[in-house]
Protein backbone atom coordinates (compact mmCIF):
# COMPACT_ATOMS: atom_id res chain seq x y z
CA UNK A 1 0.00 0.00 0.00
CA UNK A 2 1.20 3.27 -0.89
CA UNK A 3 1.09 5.49 2.19
CA UNK A 4 2.16 8.76 0.73
CA UNK A 5 2.28 11.76 2.88
CA UNK A 6 -0.55 9.76 5.13
CA UNK A 7 -0.20 9.79 9.19
CA UNK A 8 -0.37 6.13 10.42
CA UNK A 9 -2.30 4.41 13.06
CA UNK A 10 -1.88 0.80 14.67
CA UNK A 11 -4.19 -1.07 16.68
CA UNK A 12 -4.02 -4.85 17.72
CA UNK A 13 -7.16 -7.04 16.73
CA UNK A 14 -9.43 -7.92 19.65
CA UNK A 15 -12.34 -10.19 19.62
CA UNK A 16 -15.67 -8.42 18.53
CA UNK A 17 -19.11 -8.86 17.92
CA UNK A 18 -20.79 -6.23 15.11
CA UNK A 19 -22.82 -3.98 17.26
CA UNK A 20 -26.64 -3.78 17.47
CA UNK A 21 -28.45 -0.76 17.45
CA UNK A 22 -27.24 1.99 19.14
CA UNK A 23 -28.48 5.45 19.61
CA UNK A 24 -30.56 5.17 16.67
CA UNK A 25 -27.97 3.85 14.28
CA UNK A 26 -28.18 0.72 12.50
CA UNK A 27 -26.01 -0.81 9.77
CA UNK A 28 -25.83 -3.08 6.59
CA UNK A 29 -23.86 -4.27 3.80
CA UNK A 30 -23.46 -2.92 0.79
CA UNK A 31 -24.75 -4.68 -2.35
CA UNK A 32 -22.81 -3.99 -4.96
CA UNK A 33 -25.83 -2.30 -6.73
CA UNK A 34 -25.22 0.38 -8.73
CA UNK A 35 -27.51 2.46 -6.62
CA UNK A 36 -25.14 1.66 -3.48
CA UNK A 37 -21.81 2.61 -5.19
CA UNK A 38 -23.77 5.77 -6.27
CA UNK A 39 -24.88 6.17 -3.19
CA UNK A 40 -21.25 5.05 -1.87
CA UNK A 41 -19.99 8.05 -3.39
CA UNK A 42 -22.24 10.28 -2.62
CA UNK A 43 -21.47 9.92 1.63
CA UNK A 44 -17.94 10.00 0.62
CA UNK A 45 -17.94 13.05 -1.43
CA UNK A 46 -18.76 14.62 2.00
CA UNK A 47 -14.91 14.59 3.10
CA UNK A 48 -12.59 12.65 1.38
CA UNK A 49 -13.41 12.24 -2.07
CA UNK A 50 -12.00 14.71 -4.17
CA UNK A 51 -14.03 17.65 -6.60
CA UNK A 52 -12.07 16.38 -9.14
CA UNK A 53 -12.81 12.38 -8.73
CA UNK A 54 -15.86 11.00 -10.68
CA UNK A 55 -17.92 7.97 -9.39
CA UNK A 56 -16.05 5.39 -11.91
CA UNK A 57 -12.45 6.74 -10.86
CA UNK A 58 -13.54 7.35 -7.01
CA UNK A 59 -14.61 3.79 -7.08
CA UNK A 60 -11.95 2.13 -9.22
CA UNK A 61 -8.84 3.81 -7.23
CA UNK A 62 -10.29 4.04 -3.61
CA UNK A 63 -11.77 0.39 -3.51
CA UNK A 64 -11.57 -1.75 -6.44
CA UNK A 65 -7.75 -1.73 -6.89
CA UNK A 66 -6.91 -1.70 -3.19
CA UNK A 67 -5.26 -4.66 -1.80
CA UNK A 68 -7.33 -6.32 0.40
CA UNK A 69 -10.22 -4.83 -1.46
CA UNK A 70 -13.66 -7.14 -0.66
CA UNK A 71 -17.41 -5.85 -1.05
CA UNK A 72 -18.26 -7.88 1.72
CA UNK A 73 -16.99 -5.20 4.12
CA UNK A 74 -18.19 -2.12 2.76
CA UNK A 75 -20.89 -1.01 5.40
CA UNK A 76 -23.74 1.40 5.56
CA UNK A 77 -24.89 2.90 8.92
CA UNK A 78 -28.36 4.17 9.08
CA UNK A 79 -30.46 6.31 11.10
CA UNK A 80 -34.51 6.11 10.71
CA UNK A 81 -33.76 3.80 7.93
CA UNK A 82 -31.35 6.61 5.52
CA UNK A 83 -27.79 5.66 5.04
CA UNK A 84 -25.85 8.88 6.23
CA UNK A 85 -22.32 6.97 6.56
CA UNK A 86 -19.73 4.83 5.01
CA UNK A 87 -17.09 2.30 6.20
CA UNK A 88 -14.64 -0.12 4.09
CA UNK A 89 -12.65 -2.81 6.12
CA UNK A 90 -9.87 -4.00 3.79
CA UNK A 91 -8.55 -7.47 4.75
CA UNK A 92 -5.22 -8.68 3.79
CA UNK A 93 -3.80 -12.41 2.98
CA UNK A 94 -0.75 -10.79 5.29
CA UNK A 95 -3.12 -10.41 8.67
CA UNK A 96 -3.22 -6.76 8.16
CA UNK A 97 -7.23 -5.59 8.48
CA UNK A 98 -7.30 -1.75 7.74
CA UNK A 99 -9.96 0.98 8.79
CA UNK A 100 -11.02 2.66 4.65
CA UNK A 101 -12.99 5.66 3.54
CA UNK A 102 -14.71 6.13 7.18
CA UNK A 103 -16.97 9.04 6.66
CA UNK A 104 -20.58 10.60 7.59
CA UNK A 105 -22.53 13.37 5.74
CA UNK A 106 -22.06 16.70 7.99
CA UNK A 107 -25.89 16.06 9.70
CA UNK A 108 -24.87 13.01 11.15
CA UNK A 109 -22.00 14.37 12.89
CA UNK A 110 -21.34 14.51 16.33
CA UNK A 111 -23.62 11.83 17.32
CA UNK A 112 -21.76 9.09 18.27
CA UNK A 113 -21.50 8.02 14.50
CA UNK A 114 -17.62 7.49 14.36
CA UNK A 115 -17.47 5.10 17.25
CA UNK A 116 -20.04 3.05 15.78
CA UNK A 117 -18.71 2.96 11.88
CA UNK A 118 -15.42 1.57 13.93
CA UNK A 119 -17.06 -1.28 15.89
CA UNK A 120 -18.65 -2.11 12.23
CA UNK A 121 -15.26 -2.07 10.89
CA UNK A 122 -13.36 -3.62 13.86
CA UNK A 123 -15.73 -6.64 13.86
CA UNK A 124 -15.46 -7.32 9.78
CA UNK A 125 -11.29 -7.19 10.63
CA UNK A 126 -11.44 -9.59 13.09
CA UNK A 127 -13.91 -11.71 11.69
CA UNK A 128 -11.86 -11.81 9.09
CA UNK A 129 -9.16 -13.37 11.24
CA UNK A 130 -6.40 -10.38 10.86
CA UNK A 131 -3.60 -9.60 13.67
CA UNK A 132 -3.95 -6.32 13.13
CA UNK A 133 -5.66 -3.08 12.42
CA UNK A 134 -4.53 0.04 10.72
CA UNK A 135 -5.40 3.43 9.01
CA UNK A 136 -4.12 6.42 7.21
CA UNK A 137 -5.49 9.63 7.71
CA UNK A 138 -4.52 13.53 7.48
CA UNK A 139 -3.82 16.09 10.20
CA UNK A 140 -6.98 17.96 8.83
CA UNK A 141 -9.22 15.39 9.81
CA UNK A 142 -8.39 16.17 13.87
CA UNK A 143 -12.22 15.02 14.78
CA UNK A 144 -11.31 11.61 13.15
CA UNK A 145 -7.91 11.11 14.84
CA UNK A 146 -9.42 12.02 18.15
CA UNK A 147 -11.92 9.39 17.89
CA UNK A 148 -9.01 6.89 16.95
CA UNK A 149 -7.22 7.52 20.01
CA UNK A 150 -10.17 7.44 22.21
CA UNK A 151 -10.97 4.14 20.10
CA UNK A 152 -7.06 3.24 21.76
CA UNK A 153 -5.45 3.42 18.18
CA UNK A 154 -1.48 4.21 18.37
CA UNK A 155 0.69 6.82 15.95
CA UNK A 156 3.19 4.75 14.06
CA UNK A 157 6.00 6.20 13.61
CA UNK A 158 7.04 4.61 9.82
CA UNK A 159 9.40 7.60 8.64
CA UNK A 160 12.00 9.76 9.81
CA UNK A 161 9.13 13.18 9.58
CA UNK A 162 6.04 11.05 11.27
CA UNK A 163 7.60 11.92 14.71
CA UNK A 164 7.62 15.65 14.15
CA UNK A 165 4.16 15.32 12.46
CA UNK A 166 2.51 13.40 15.13
CA UNK A 167 4.17 15.59 18.09
CA UNK A 168 2.91 18.89 16.31
CA UNK A 169 -0.26 17.71 16.06
CA UNK A 170 -0.77 16.04 19.86
CA UNK A 171 0.61 18.84 21.08
CA UNK A 172 -2.26 21.23 19.09
CA UNK A 173 -4.71 19.10 20.38
CA UNK A 174 -3.83 18.91 23.72
CA UNK A 175 -2.19 15.33 23.89
CA UNK A 176 0.95 13.97 25.98
CA UNK A 177 2.99 10.73 26.78
CA UNK A 178 0.96 9.11 24.29
CA UNK A 179 2.60 5.78 22.89
CA UNK A 180 3.77 5.40 19.65
CA UNK A 181 4.41 2.30 17.24
CA UNK A 182 5.39 1.03 15.16
CA UNK A 183 3.70 -0.84 11.82
CA UNK A 184 3.80 -4.19 13.85
CA UNK A 185 2.64 -2.60 16.97
CA UNK A 186 5.86 -2.45 18.78
CA UNK A 187 6.21 -0.29 21.01
CA UNK A 188 8.88 2.61 19.93
CA UNK A 189 8.48 5.78 22.18
CA UNK A 190 6.30 8.09 24.20
CA UNK A 191 5.88 10.90 21.68
CA UNK A 192 4.95 14.46 23.40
Amino acid sequence: MDYVDYLMMYKKVEPTEFPTEVNGFTFRKFNGSESDIKLWFDICCCGIIRDDETLESAYKTRLIEHIGYNPDTIYFVMENGVEIATVTALTEENGTGWLHMVTAKPEARGKGVAKYLVAIAEAAIYKNKMKKILLQTKEFRAIAIKAYLRAGYKPVLYTDEMEERWCKFLSEHGYSGIDAVDEDGNFIKKIN
